[in-house]
């Protein structure tokens, strides 16, 4: 599955452009095998497409889309997602301007 490797970063996007809070990517929360991060480690390390990596770079279905009847076309992430590369788009314009204002890598 691709598409939930991305939700995470959604919520939070949209949780920032609606209250401005930037600060919530600080919030520190720990992950099931190692000490706390923040939301922002976090987001990236699940939201490995944010950060260019091959899985999302491309749109691919993978074998769980959200259609249940076209799970099978992204088995051998042969099946392109158009749906998947405009939630990839909008992801990324929102997260450019947020690591602009808090200087990306740089906020962990």
């Amino acid at each position: 599955m691709t598409d939930d490797l991305l939700w995470l970063a959604f919520v939070t996007g949209s949780y920032i452009r609606e209250t401005g809070r930037l600060d919530i990517l600080q919030d520190q929360a720990p992950f099931l095998d190692e000490d706390a991060k923040s939301l922002f480690d976090h987001i990236m390390r699940r939201s490995r497409g944010l950060r260019a990596d091959q899985r999302t770079r491309a749109p691919y279905i993978g074998a769980g889309d959200w259609n249940d009847g076209l799970s099978a076309v992204g088995l051998e992430e042969r099946g392109e997602s158009v749906w998947l590369a405009h939630f990839l788009a909008g992801l990324l314009a929102d997260w450019t301007v947020v690591c602009e204002r808090t200087g990306g890598a740089r906020s962990r």
